[in-house]
């Protein structure tokens, strides 16, 4: 019969305390390096504000003729590349995901000229 058993086939009680020891230590380390973790990480995520929401979720119509420009620039430049990846990968997923995600790059590059457009002009002047 293996020596860490008793004859019941259960540790000895010194053991099972060992091991509750043990477990319980760990699970205090864990729990103190999971909060220095989840401290760490709440520095780096970022502030989202009453202000921001109305900004995501409102409409942006293009204040000048440049900004309709840097949009179709945009989807043009994209359309071209999705061309070149019809025109070169096999047809699979995963150029079905090439293109899809191609797709949510321009929606969200034109999204960072809609929701910043004050900072484009700042940044030309």
């Amino acid at each position: 019969m293996n020596d860490l058993l008793n004859e019941s086939g259960e540790a000895p009680a010194s053991q099972q305390k060992t091991k509750l020891l043990i477990i319980n230590n760990t699970s205090e380390q864990f729990k103190h390096e999971f909060k220095n973790v989840m401290e760490e990480l709440s520095d780096s995520i970022p502030y989202i504000s009453g202000e921001d929401l109305e900004n995501w979720f409102s409409h942006h119509p293009p204040m000048t003729k440049e900004i309709v420009e840097k949009y179709n620039t945009i989807r043009e430049q994209a359309k071209n590349f999705a061309h070149y990846i019809l025109e070169n990968c096999p047809d699979s997923a995963e150029r079905c995901l090439a293109i899809d995600k191609l797709r949510e790059c321009v929606m969200w590059a034109n999204t960072s000229i809609a929701c910043n457009g004050d900072l484009i002009n700042e940044e030309d002047s």
